[in-house]
């Protein structure tokens, strides 16, 4: 048998070195669920939290809905892990386990929010705005997804103003103007030190109120009531 040049055999033992750590740092960091009650009692043993032996419970509930045949109920079980994990500050491990909650079920609102609002604790901007996007891409119509991306963008990016403006026009017409959004700009705005810029907006809740009025003076046979913004 050939022997290879110490040369070669010291390259190759570290590209394996190299692929080794790589792995491990894709490699989800709990992957047993059978091993995780007893490390849970581990985490929360020195913890100040009421009601312990209730959450050890609570997850041991749902490392049996895991391993059970039923299938439909494991985004749910991974999604409340997620939110213990958040609990105690192991955001890490929340991530993971939002992310095998996803794997479940990709349309699942509560993780695709709460992985935004983690990689904001993370403070890891880009990472939270494409989460919200993805968010907002599944669910078009969640006001309070746009709410939250904007408050990124307004506290996290150099170019936060254009980012906003770009995403409620967006969010205004796949919302029908929603209420919420235009209430939203207009403190914007205001807050800025710039009101008049949110002088179109206010007229829009106007017109909106308006609107809704006459269509309430129709049902009822009152005459509607104009809401003038000064």
């Amino acid at each position: 048998m050939k022997k290879l040049p110490i040369t070669t055999l010291i390259i190759s033992l570290a590209i394996l070195a190299v692929a080794g750590v790589v792995a491990y740092r894709i490699t989800p960091k709990v992957s047993d669920d059978s091993k995780i009650l007893s490390e849970v009692k581990d985490r929360i043993r020195d913890k100040k939290i009421d009601r312990k032996d209730e959450y050890i419970k609570a997850i041991g509930e749902r490392i049996a809905q895991l391993n059970d045949a039923n299938k439909d109920n494991d985004a749910n079980a991974l999604t409340y892990m997620a939110v213990f994990y958040n609990n105690l500050g192991e955001k890490d491990l929340a991530l993971d386990y939002y992310n095998r909650a996803l794997e479940k079920d990709p349309r699942s609102r509560i993780a695709l929010d709460n992985i935004a609002h983690l990689y904001e604790d993370l403070s890891r901007w880009d990472r939270a705005e494409q989460a919200y996007l993805k968010l907002l891409d599944t669910y078009p119509n969640y006001t309070l997804g746009y709410r939250s991306l904007a408050y990124l963008y307004q506290y996290h990016f150099s170019d936060g103003e254009q980012k906003i403006l770009k995403l409620f026009e967006k969010g205004l017409n796949a919302t029908n103007n929603s209420t919420d959004l235009l209430s939203w700009l207009v403190q914007y705005y205001q807050d800025s030190g710039r009101p008049e810029k949110a002088v179109p907006f206010q007229q829009t809740i106007a017109n909106q109120l308006n609107t809704a009025k006459s269509a309430d003076s129709v049902k009822s046979g009152d005459k509607g009531i104009k809401v003038e913004v000064k």
